[in-house]
């Protein structure tokens, strides 16, 4: 059995082909850059600002918005030739915020629309911890195969580690969305933007970076290592919207 001291030996040993922390940051760089957080984040809050000072109601201009989240997952399915779980969520959330909108004459539906797509998915995540099967080791069989399974028949310390991680993450989504539904009874909608987009930031980076502590303690505890792919999807899935 290889010793927990010796951790950049052991780490490659455990997971031979697996990312490193270079590629991970990367991926984070190329995510923030990409076109659906770009299109996504400062596209509706800019348009909403220029628009509404031109005299249009809030929700035409909150309606006018989503053309911008729309244009950065087009943009990614044809860069990717594939629609992944975060875009095609981003895509729901649009169709139900645009349809509720109209159809009750809200701005505030609209602006609560990302909230329900993300309480949504905190649910899921929580619902899977209590029958028993992580959403995450579903994920991360997918990505990493059937050594996962084996990983977690065998090992109690990662079968504790990925509960905790999903449940962390899902209550994390579940406060978040609560939070932002909250401030759009409450705010005036350029504010609630503003105020609601810093709040996602604050609450899934405050997240993303206990994260990131609790899988370094991982994998100097011992030899039976977290599949690194769980620490990224897990970031991925709760942190991008």
């Amino acid at each position: 059995m290889t010793s927990p001291t010796s951790s950049p030996t052991a780490t490659t040993t455990r997971h031979p082909g697996g990312p490193t922390e270079s590629d991970r940051t990367g991926a984070v760089r190329r995510a923030l850059r990409s076109p659906t957080i770009l299109l996504g984040v400062l596209g509706p809050l800019v348009s909403y600002e220029v628009l509404t000072t031109m005299g249009v109601a809030p929700l035409p201009a909150l309606a006018y918005g989503t053309a911008f989240p729309f244009a950065g997952i087009v943009i990614e399915f044809v860069r990717r030739r594939r629609l992944d779980v975060v875009n095609a969520m981003s895509l729901a959330a649009i169709v139900v915020g645009l349809a509720g909108g109209l159809v009750f004459d809200s701005a505030r539906f609209l602006l609560i629309k990302d909230s329900i797509i993300t309480a949504t998915v905190g649910l899921a995540f929580l619902g899977s911890v209590a029958v028993g099967r992580p959403l995450l080791l579903l994920v991360t069989r997918r990505l990493r195969g059937p050594a996962v399974d084996a990983l977690w028949a065998a090992d109690h310390g990662f079968r504790r580690y990925l509960r905790t991680l999903t449940l962390v993450w899902g209550a994390a989504c579940v406060l978040e969305a609560t939070l932002r539904i909250g401030l759009a009874w409450v705010l005036e909608p350029g504010t609630q933007m503003v105020v609601g987009t810093a709040l996602s930031l604050a609450v899934f980076g405050a997240t993303a970076a206990w994260t990131l502590r609790r899988r370094t303690a991982r994998l100097g505890a011992g030899p039976a290592d977290l599949p690194a792919t769980v620490t990224t999807t897990a970031t991925a899935t709760g942190g991008t919207r």
